[in-house]
């Protein structure tokens, strides 16, 4: 997180560990995904972020 803040890059996190999307949002991820179940809308993000 420090360094995509750092270089102004978008965050996309993931809440399957033991932060909630709550903390990932307060640390600064751009999106929080509640897991990577939905793999086709993940690759859209993903194509949305590097038309930036």
């Amino acid at each position: 997180m420090e360094a995509a803040l750092a270089s102004n890059a978008e965050i996309i996190a993931v809440a399957t560990g033991v932060d909630s999307q709550a903390d990932l949002v307060a640390a600064g991820a751009s999106t929080v995904l509640p897991d990577l179940s939905d793999t086709s809308g993940l690759l859209g993000l993903l194509r949305s972020f590097a038309s930036h």
